[in-house]
């Protein structure tokens, strides 16, 4: 657990420094902020993953949303995604929820 905080702090650490370094090439920042939103939502799971931690129970599955979208965009069924991600079909509807996530009714 506290290897886990060690390493959050380290990875916002060093994406405050890439910033900052950006920050000396205005002209480049576009071509970085793919990147930077990388680097965020790497630190937003290792965040979870602590929060999770802390939290007596069953450990709470850490799902990346962007998966879900990448196969919602190639049309894949919620069945199939969930089959796919090895999770129950619920879990994936109320992580969907949790996220803002939404689909055609025919998904």
């Amino acid at each position: 657990m506290i290897q886990t905080r060690v390493a959050s702090e380290v990875a916002i650490t060093r994406k405050e420094n890439i910033v900052a370094s950006l920050k000396s090439f205005p002209e480049m920042q576009d071509r970085f902020i793919p990147v930077i939103n990388h680097l965020e939502e790497a630190i937003f799971i290792l965040d979870d993953v602590i929060a999770c931690e802390n939290k007596p129970g069953p450990q709470k599955i850490i799902i990346d949303t962007g998966q879900i979208e990448f196969l919602i965009d190639l049309n894949f069924k919620l069945p199939k995604i969930a089959e796919l991600m090895n999770i129950s079909l619920r879990t994936l509807k109320r992580r969907m929820q949790e996220n803002h996530i939404t689909v055609s009714e025919d998904h």
